[in-house]
């Protein structure tokens, strides 16, 4: 996927959808509806408290980042998961600077 389309998506899309390129197509879905995001956001809290920390403490194994909508690349698609979860020393870790 070349940047140029990446750029056009973010220019031509209105905030209240979501686009994803699916086998060099753009598609647009609707932003969840808010019960929808209620239960992605109480799973990722979940989620979060147990996974996202230093391995071996008291509260769960750790050694994960969790994140809610992540933009993913896989191949030529470029897919918004709701929630995703990776193990932090296969992935690196991300810059909280350009947040």
């Amino acid at each position: 996927m070349d940047l140029s389309a990446l750029n056009a998506r973010e220019q031509v899309l209105p905030e209240n959808v979501t686009g994803e390129f699916l086998d060099g197509e753009l598609v647009v879905s609707p932003r969840p509806a808010p019960s929808h995001a209620f239960a992605g956001s109480g799973l990722g809290a979940d989620l979060y408290g147990a996974f996202n920390r230093k391995p071996g403490g008291p509260h769960g194994p750790g050694g994960w980042w969790i994140v809610d909508e992540p933009e993913l690349h896989i191949g030529c698609h470029i897919v918004v998961s709701d929630l995703a979860g990776g193990s932090a020393n296969r992935i690196c870790e991300p810059d909280l600077r350009t947040v």
